[in-house]
């Protein structure tokens, strides 16, 4: 297969980039579908896929708790002196309801998410523990007031088109229908729940054998419950990438204000954007937050010139450039790769 540039980072074929295309879009797609799809053997997507684990350029998680069950969701702006960011940033990443913590404005900006479950928590973390850190000079907060998700595919898709449009219809066949819309409200985590749930948070592509027999359950009865789980939204599957390893070297995040007649279709407008993975709609100074990731910072400015300028109703856009990322969705960083975990990768197969 022919080999790809990416930065000269690491070597990637186009296999390796279909893989991680297609995990992006389905994150437990079954070897045997990966196989079908991609037109390779099921020992050589195993092996990718394993390599890409141990190398740290992915890793797939099984969140409990995910944003839809939060009572609220907040991004943080902690303004802080740049020698101390490396502490606080450590202390937020240690935390299950902090996740994207990101050093930027040259050292003494800390930019995190966090999810509260009830409002004890929102008020602990928000009125009381953060203003209190001496470490801290100032805590802006914006709550989320709706996410804006990709008309089609993967969150993020600047890396390209690897898929053949026969492969991306046939990978969308054998995804599972989504569930019917089911009143809010998240399904109850039971104790025996925990071994399963561990098993994910560490490789959100467990099988459901591994999972029965961590719980002691039928693999039918242990399937249920996991469907149970995703279906209420309880737990949530996402995927990291190492995104500096695959090239992209320019991230940043947006802030924007845009006429609220705008908004909609404003925040839509970039959430279909390649280079943007996250978009949403908060509270506070600016009404629109999106996350970048562009190849450099040239890109970026393109990104900004061409494409942010398209927005209807845009009055301002402030841009906080990544200096450096601690914590993803699920994976802590080790330097430029996702931190590996503990448990070596399961087997591929998820089903």
């Amino acid at each position: 297969m022919n080999q790809i540039d990416l930065g000269n980072s690491i070597d990637f074929d186009e296999l390796d980039m279909k893989i991680i295309q297609c995990l992006s879009i389905y994150h437990r797609a079954p070897v045997t579908v990966l196989s079908q799809v991609l037109g390779a053997s099921e020992q050589t997507i195993g092996r990718r896929y394993r390599r890409l684990v141990s190398e740290g350029i992915l890793r797939i998680s099984g969140l409990v708790g995910g944003d839809d069950t939060a009572q609220s969701t907040w991004t943080l702006r902690l303004r802080c002196s740049a020698q101390s960011a490396d502490q606080i940033c450590a202390t937020l990443a240690r935390r299950a309801d902090v996740s994207w913590v990101s050093i930027a404005a040259g050292g003494s900006e800390i930019i995190c998410n966090i999810h509260c479950r009830t409002m004890q928590d929102r008020e602990s973390l928000l009125l009381n523990r953060l203003p209190k850190t001496r470490a801290v000079d100032r805590v802006y907060a914006h709550e989320w007031i709706h996410r804006f998700g990709k008309t089609k595919g993967a969150d993020w898709q600047a890396y390209g088109d690897h898929l053949t449009d026969a492969q991306f219809g046939e990978l969308s066949a054998q995804m599972p229908a989504p569930p019917p819309a089911a009143p809010r409200g998240r399904t109850e985590v039971l104790p025996e729940d925990l071994p399963m749930l561990n098993l994910l948070a560490v490789d959100g592509r467990t099988s459901v054998a591994r999972l029965a027999q961590a719980t002691h359950r039928s693999h039918g009865r242990t399937a249920r419950r996991l469907d149970a789980l995703v279906a209420s939204g309880t737990l949530v599957f996402d995927i990291d990438l190492a995104y500096e390893l695959l090239g992209f070297r320019s991230l940043a995040y947006l802030w924007l204000t845009v006429h609220p007649q705008h908004l909609a279709e404003g925040g839509q407008l970039l959430a279909d954007q390649p280079e943007v993975p996250f978009v949403v709609a908060i509270t506070g100074t600016a009404n629109l937050l999106a996350s970048v990731v562009c190849r450099t910072a040239e890109d970026l400015y393109a990104f900004i010139t061409t494409k942010v300028r398209l927005l209807e109703g845009l009055t301002m856009v402030e841009t906080s450039p990544v200096i450096r990322t601690v914590k993803q969705a699920g994976a802590l960083r080790n330097g430029l790769r996702l931190a590996v975990p503990s448990a070596a990768p399961g087997e591929p197969a998820a089903g």
